[in-house]
């Protein structure tokens, strides 16, 4: 099922981690608002779209969130069930601060990872893969390490122009953010 969380902030750190990591916990979705010092660790996301399901739409969303880690988890992303395209983020953090996402596999989205509004980003050692356009993306993020992660696999629809980007890592700045 779906995993909603809000308005919670532990003043220690706290984990929800599978038992088994060989056969993790599996969310449909996981939704977090307004959450400080929370671990995912070696859980599992399976994310249907429907038929409602729009490009901005994630798999995993955490708004308003401080001290956020997913660490060895898997988020897959299944084709909308009208075009039967990619669609929606994998992971969408926005805004931030202290983020990491660290040893996870992300594929089957749109996006794989868009964070935007982030202070204090790392996302290493991580697998993003068979997603359809930009595989990490976002903007106004701060304080960023990005470092030993395998991106591959971007099949763009319609490149360029209107169309999906191809990029692999596309990050943008805000007209009043310093570089």
């Amino acid at each position: 099922g779906d995993f909603n969380f809000g308005d919670k902030v532990f003043t220690t750190p706290v984990k929800v981690i599978s038992l088994d990591p060989a056969n993790p916990a599996t969310f449909g979705k996981i939704t977090l608002t307004g959450v400080k010092n929370l671990t995912f660790e070696s859980v599992s996301l399976n994310w249907s779209p429907t038929a409602a399901t729009l490009d901005h739409h994630a798999g995993f969303t955490a708004g308003n969130v401080e001290g956020l880690k997913l660490v060895n988890c898997k988020f897959k992303g299944y084709p909308h069930p009208t075009s039967n395209e990619q669609v929606g983020r994998g992971i969408s953090v926005q805004p931030g601060k202290n983020i990491s996402i660290i040893g996870c596999d992300v594929s089957g989205f749109r996006r794989g990872i868009l964070t935007s509004d982030v202070d204090g980003l790392t996302i290493n050692y991580n697998w993003v893969h068979d997603n359809r356009t930009s595989i990490l993306s976002g903007g106004d993020v701060r304080n960023v390490m990005i470092e030993g992660n395998h991106l591959e696999t971007s099949r763009p629809i319609n490149f360029g122009g209107a169309g999906d980007h191809g990029d692999v890592i596309h990050y943008w700045t805000q007209a009043a953010q310093d570089g």
